[in-house]
């Protein structure tokens, strides 16, 4: 699809089987090899901060403190604590470290499924800001490329686990993924199938954690997240920013331009998002928009009200995805002049 700003292109995201085969069988470009031996070598360098000064990893420490039965800054899903007791096994830094593969391993993989840039995501202040915390946005946007491989792919256990992995953080992976299977080009048996994983996953996490959404929404309500790096225009609007759900809902546009506008509907709409969430965005095909996110290196300045600059980014992605929509009202008005001039 044509460029519509020097930028940003319009967002179309493959969902033809052979395009996403192509994709994932495409040799390791230049671009690509430089990105990954950039976050390797970041990596290293907030391994040796962890295990000298003990100051990374702050995330990573909260999701291993879970096998202890410490949920007190956890406000995930439960269904991923399991794995959690697993790196717990490890020792603090290669734990950390297998934490940080897992996180390079998922963005490359939704690079390339998506169409972003895998170069300017890997590089990224937001990439960076969730390997020195050791974070899980990176996994969860991973889960995410599983599910969306899976459903145009007709592997529905794949897709299943990809939805289950990225809904873990719900406030990217139950929107988008929502998107994703209501929107899809696929069929309701595909749709259908696709949920069993989570369905059996929820369940399990039921039995083994009993009532833990309802002891989760109680702990959301007495200690909510620490939201200083929200971006959300829901703190300028309110309510208000709810309004940003209706056109991607409403207008003539393709499918995957839609789940693409639902995505930054979701940062903007949603009453909390973090900074570094916004590497969501940068998997789909919109060009240099990851580059926007350097301004938030002015933190080091204007501490952490400079974030906020950064709610930007979600709005010009929204409206570039609704663009198309003035395109094709542009072509009817020209088809319907040319007919009225015959």
């Amino acid at each position: 699809m044509k460029q519509v700003f020097p930028l940003f292109s319009a967002a179309k995201m493959s969902a033809a089987p052979r395009e996403l085969e192509a994709k994932l069988s495409a040799r390791i470009s230049v671009g690509e090899a430089a990105g990954l031996l950039a976050a390797l070598l970041f990596t290293c360098g907030f391994s040796w901060i962890l295990a000298t000064r003990y100051t990374a990893a702050a995330d990573y420490q909260i999701y291993i403190r879970t096998a202890f039965g410490s949920t007190a800054d956890y406000y995930y899903a439960n269904w991923m604590l399991p794995v959690f007791s697993l790196l717990n096994a490890l020792p603090l830094v290669p734990g950390y470290i297998v934490w940080s593969l897992l996180n390079i391993a998922g963005v490359f993989f939704a690079a390339r499924i998506f169409g972003g840039k895998p170069f300017l995501m890997l590089v990224s202040y937001q990439f960076l800001a969730i390997l020195y915390f050791g974070q899980i946005t990176g996994i969860i946007l991973g889960g995410m490329a599983l599910f969306w491989w899976g459903l145009n792919r007709n592997r529905s256990l794949l897709a299943g686990i990809g939805l289950l992995i990225c809904c873990t953080k719900f406030q990217i992976g139950v929107p988008v993924g929502l998107a994703m299977l209501i929107f899809g080009n696929i069929g309701w048996s595909t749709r259908i199938k696709a949920l069993v994983v989570p369905a059996v996953g929820f369940g399990l996490s039921l039995i083994i954690y009993p009532g833990w959404p309802i002891d989760l929404l109680r702990h959301i309500q007495a200690v909510p997240p620490d939201s200083l790096a929200s971006i959300s225009f829901w703190r300028l609007a309110g309510p208000l920013a709810l309004l940003f759900w209706i056109p991607p809902l409403v207008l003539p546009i393709q499918r995957e331009q839609r789940i693409a506008a639902l995505a930054a509907a979701a940062v903007i709409g949603l009453p909390y998002f973090q900074q570094a969430d916004l590497i969501l965005l940068y998997a789909f095909p919109f060009g240099y928009l990851p580059l926007l996110g350097l301004f938030g290196l002015t933190f080091k300045f204007f501490n952490w009200p400079s974030y906020f600059v950064l709610v930007w980014i979600p709005l010009i992605f929204y409206f570039t995805a609704m663009l198309p929509v003035r395109k094709i009202r542009w072509k009817v008005w020209q088809t319907n002049r040319q007919e009225s001039d015959l």
